[in-house]
């Protein structure tokens, strides 16, 4: 069988001394090699640091999947809302999540269809107007945006955002 051998550099950090020649892995998980204090010290200080990433790491996608079940719910909710005739209680509904996520595309968008069904063009242009260019949701914003400024009787507005929309 062939020995495979560590730079001696791991070896020296593994074992906490200079050595001058490469041992093999085998030797290194053998019976007879050096099992100094501080050698099991490091192995453990890297095995919790390990264990402590790794924790940290399933908190995080937790989290993020949580939140987007949540942000799901909320704006599915807010459209049932909206189409229930109800537009403030759905911009309630959508109130936490753009103070958490305020570029949220989806709720962006529902929110402007709210001030426009309350009849708050401005707000509507201002809410349609922050959606991202690189949002799917930018092509139906766009237009509702023209739509929101034509409503307010802004119609040099309201061309220049059908003209950009139509780019």
């Amino acid at each position: 069988m062939r020995q495979r051998f560590l730079p001696r550099p791991a070896i020296a950090l593994m074992a906490g001394t200079r050595h001058t020649r490469a041992w093999s892995i085998d030797e290194l998980h053998s019976a007879d090699s050096p099992r100094t204090p501080e050698r099991r010290r490091r192995t453990r200080t890297l095995r919790r640091l390990g264990v402590i990433a790794l924790v940290a790491l399933l908190l995080y996608a937790v989290f993020v999947l949580c939140f987007r079940v949540i942000s799901h719910n909320a704006i599915a909710s807010a459209q049932r809302l909206l189409s229930q005739g109800e537009p403030a209680a759905a911009r309630r509904e959508l109130g936490w999540l753009l103070r958490i996520q305020p570029n949220h595309a989806d709720a962006l968008t529902l929110l402007g269809k709210c001030l426009l069904a309350e009849q708050e063009f401005e707000a509507a242009a201002e809410a349609f107007g922050r959606v991202s260019v690189d949002s799917p949701r930018h092509e139906e914003a766009s237009f509702s945006l023209a739509m929101a400024y034509l409503e307010h009787r802004r119609i040099e507005a309201a061309e220049e955002a059908l003209v950009r929309h139509l780019k």
